[in-house]
């Protein structure tokens, strides 16, 4: 899976980064990745714990780097404060500033993991702040989490979207943490599993920024050429639906498969190469779909 990082803000253009994902064999290391990414003129990047490697690989390389707390760290951050503090103090302080880590991403996707950690989230995000703070870092270091577009209980059309009331004692003082701090709503896109899911009423082209024909949300009269962007507002509409309109939105993780099973035929290199080029393309051409 080919991983981009966008940055949809209310109001602000719109930047292109990667995610640095390890969970795999053969890699190159964390070095000639990073001479990858700098040769690649790449100015954003996502990982997903604090590799003492990378960290020292992306040094003095102005790379705006994003960060992750492991859904597995999670209750070590929430029950204790001095567990923060010492991730802090062995983690990051020994890296920052020479290499620009501008955001702690704390946990994955928690209302989809199995053991379902969301009670764990705010905690280790307010014990994460207050260590910070010590530091004289709170400022300069945004915090939030990232969530699966599953966190909707409907996505279509937009103006219908509402967060799932399952997550709403879990969303609202985080919401109210991110507002309070500043710092974005953090979500994971993929039209793929959309259109796999619903083949039979998703067209290919819309999904892929392909299509020549635009779909209505009856309520507001929006039209939406591709489903990113459909998806995108609908994350703003839920978040409106609760009152929290002024939240900036950051989209942390989207692609398209280049392989998946049998049965997943639109999962293939062609379709991956045209998703990825079309989104790239699409983000930073700015084209204003991002204000409600």
């Amino acid at each position: 899976m080919s991983l981009l990082k966008t940055v949809a803000e209310l109001g602000v253009a719109s930047n292109i980064g990667i995610c640095y994902g390890r969970n795999a064999d053969n890699l190159p290391s964390p070095n000639k990745v990073s001479e990858l990414i700098q040769h690649l003129n790449i100015k954003f990047v996502r990982i997903y714990d604090a590799n003492i490697d990378v960290l020292k690989a992306l040094a003095n390389t102005n790379i705006e780097l994003m960060i992750g707390v492991p859904n597995a760290d999670l209750l070590a951050f929430a029950q204790f404060q001095s567990n923060v503090d010492t991730w802090l103090r062995n983690n990051i302080l020994p890296y920052y500033p020479t290499t620009k880590i501008t955001s702690i991403s704390v946990g994955l996707e928690v209302t989809e993991a199995p053991d379902n950690a969301t009670g764990l989230v705010l905690p280790a995000m307010q014990n994460i702040h207050t260590a910070l703070k010590k530091a004289g870092l709170d400022k300069k270091i945004k915090i939030s989490s990232s969530h699966s577009l599953a966190i909707l209980s409907r996505s279509f059309p937009p103006s219908s979207a509402t967060f799932s009331k399952k997550h709403s004692a879990f969303l609202k003082p985080m919401l109210e943490f991110l507002v309070e701090n500043e710092s974005p709503f953090m979500i994971d896109l993929y039209p793929y599993y959309a259109y796999r899911d619903s083949a039979e009423k998703v067209q290919l082209e819309y999904a892929l920024f392909e299509s020549s024909s635009q779909v209505v949300d009856p309520a507001t009269g929006l039209l939406y050429s591709n489903m990113f962007d459909a998806q995108l507002d609908a994350v703003y509409f839920a978040l409106t639906a609760m009152n929290f309109k002024t939240v900036k939105v950051m989209v942390t993780e989207s692609g398209w498969p280049s392989k998946g099973s049998p049965k997943e035929t639109a999962a293939t290199p062609d379709n991956a190469l045209a998703y990825n080029t079309n989104l790239i393309r699409h983000v930073i051409g700015d084209p204003g779909i991002y204000d409600l």
